[in-house]
């Protein structure tokens, strides 16, 4: 199996398209990514989807930094997970 299959890499946002837009655009496409937005921007989500090959955006009420990040791990189905932040 290969390495792409086996990391999900997980991003916490609160309004933050174009960091986010930057972040994943540096990620290389291979890897699945799940966007936690603390927000319930819907035009973000579906624009973020769209442009952004194997990403999943997630709406989710602000729970806080930790609170996203165990959301984004328990929705992974790959054995790894690689939590960032979109300024990174």
């Amino acid at each position: 199996m290969n390495i792409y299959k086996k990391i999900t890499v997980i991003i916490v946002s609160f309004n933050s398209s174009k960091k986010i837009e930057k972040c994943l655009s540096n990620i290389d496409t291979r890897y699945k990514k799940i966007v936690i937005e603390n927000t319930r921007d819907l035009n973000l989500k579906k624009k973020i989807e769209r442009k952004f090959n194997n990403s999943k955006v997630i709406l989710n009420s602000n729970k806080g930094f930790g609170a996203a990040n165990n959301l984004g791990v328990k929705i992974a189905k790959t054995k790894y997970v690689l939590i960032t932040s979109p300024d990174v």
